[in-house]
C-alpha cells in the first residue's frame, strides 16, 4: 500500500506526466476547422462550446474548459462609434505596453498583414490568465451584403501557460475567403 501511495504521488507530481495526462483529457490537442460565420474558417478544440449573448460588433464567442475565444470584425464605414473622432485609432491592441511582458510584433496570415500580442493580466472577475491576440487592420471582412476592407479582432484567453502553443495554433489557423 505505501509503494503504491509513493508511486501515485511520483506519478501525480511529475510535470511531463501531469500535462499530457490532462491535455489530453480534454480534448484540447484535437482541433477541427470550423466556418462559424460562413466567410472565414478557424480551427477550434473539439470540446469548444459556442456561447450566445448579446455583442456589440458582429463576432462571437467560444468557450471549453480550457480557453475562451471572441472574435468581431466590422467595415470600416460600420466602425463602432467608440473607436471613431477623438478616440480612434489606427491600430486597436488588446494588451497595454504597461502590462509586464507583453509581446508585439507584426506577421502575416493568411496573406493578410496582422498584429499579434501575448500577455497576461488579472482582473477582479475572472482572476489571471493569459492572452494570444492578433488584430488585422486591413482585411475584407463581409458585412451580410458583400466583402469590404474593415478590421479583425480574435481573443484566445488561458489560465494556464501549457495552452499557449494551442493559442498559437489557433490564431494561425485563421483562413479568410474573399
Amino acid at each position: 500500500m505505501r509503494i503504491l501511495i509513493i508511486f501515485l504521488f511520483v506519478v501525480l507530481m511529475s510535470p511531463n506526466l501531469s500535462t499530457r495526462a490532462q491535455s489530453n483529457s480534454d480534448g484540447s490537442l484535437e482541433l477541427i476547422r470550423q466556418n462559424p460565420h460562413g466567410w472565414f474558417t478557424l480551427r477550434l478544440p473539439s470540446d469548444i462550446r459556442q456561447l450566445d449573448g448579446p455583442v456589440d460588433v458582429d463576432g462571437g464567442r467560444f468557450e471549453s474548459d480550457a480557453l475562451e475565444i471572441h472574435f468581431d470584425y466590422w467595415t470600416y464605414q460600420n466602425t463602432p462609434n467608440w473607436l471613431r473622432g477623438k478616440y480612434a485609432t489606427s491600430l486597436l491592441l488588446a494588451c497595454s505596453r504597461k502590462d509586464g511582458g507583453t509581446q508585439t510584433r507584426r506577421t502575416w496570415i493568411d496573406g493578410n498583414r496582422a498584429v499579434v500580442q501575448q500577455c497576461s493580466a488579472t482582473d477582479e472577475r475572472k482572476g489571471f490568465r493569459y492572452f494570444y491576440y492578433v488584430t488585422f487592420p486591413k482585411v475584407k471582412v463581409f458585412d451580410g451584403e458583400k466583402f469590404r476592407y474593415g478590421m479583425f479582432n480574435l481573443t484566445v484567453e488561458y489560465k494556464l501557460r501549457r495552452y499557449a502553443t494551442l493559442a498559437k495554433q489557433i490564431v494561425r489557423s485563421l483562413d479568410f475567403e474573399s
